[in-house]
């Protein structure tokens, strides 16, 4: 009989041990904080390959081409949600094209770090028991982009630099065809409403699991010209966010 309850303990033991150490078994992740943790965000700009024509009173540039390419690899969103950011030397912006004009066809360039600013406003509703995911989540991103510091090459065979100011507001344009001229920076503005493509979860010890979830989008866009009219890129966006929850004993 004694051989008996001690193994019976011996065995209660054993599970209660087991259910320490497994989270399907006897653990919970502990609710925290839905936004902490790292968030990243990529956002790409360009014309089609083989670029586009922007046609004018005057000739055309053609082919035209576009690239803007800007990441920010890390940025923390508040406890209600929302983040504001400025990068400005994560990527580049690119311009380049053949201007035709009087029967002529001259190159021009134009090579930019890039400058991007954010705001938005990440939702997290939490979700009902035995749900796949713990929150329904959703993310609003409102995007400002231009070219920031860099230089030019002309059609006329000069060159020169452009210079922004730290508020990312002012460029002062350089060139050996024109004295220095400041101008205001002008901005393409870039909305989006995005839900999670997939949510990852991860056990990366008996106490602790990385959630990782990724939100993305791809879409057609039309931006203007100087001649009033309108051309055709393609826009890209990627959001992670990468975050650590500690896991407790349920009950």
């Amino acid at each position: 009989m004694k051989a008996l309850l001690l193994q019976s303990l011996l065995v209660a033991a054993l599970g209660c041990a087991l259910a320490a150490i497994s989270p399907a078994a006897g653990q919970q992740a502990n609710p925290t904080n839905p936004f902490e943790g790292q968030w990243s965000l990529t956002f790409d700009v360009a014309t089609a390959p083989g670029g586009v024509t922007l046609p004018d009173m005057y000739g055309s540039n053609s082919p035209y081409h576009l690239v803007f390419h800007a990441s920010k690899r890390s940025f923390q969103v508040q406890a209600d949600g929302t983040f504001v950011w400025r990068e400005g030397e994560d990527g580049a912006a690119k311009w380049n094209g053949t201007a035709n004009y009087a029967g002529t066809h001259t190159m021009w360039w134009a090579s930019h770090q890039p400058l991007l600013k954010a705001a938005g406003k990440a939702t997290a509703t939490p979700t009902p028991p035995g749900s796949p995911q713990p929150y329904d989540r959703s993310l609003e991103v409102n995007l400002d982009w231009s070219g920031g510091n860099g230089a030019f090459g002309d059609n006329h065979g000069g060159g020169g630099t452009y210079l922004v100011d730290a508020a990312g507001e002012q460029m002062t344009v350089s060139g050996v065809n024109a004295p220095p001229t400041t101008l205001p920076v002008t901005y393409i503005q870039s909305k989006w409403s995005l839900k999670p493509i997939r949510t990852v979860r991860e056990d990366i010890s008996p106490d602790e699991i990385r959630e990782t979830t990724t939100y993305k989008g791809s879409r057609q866009a039309e931006l203007p010209t100087k001649s009033s009219g309108k051309y055709k890129v393609t826009e890209r966006i990627e959001v992670k966010h990468v975050r650590y929850s500690r896991l407790v004993p349920r009950g």
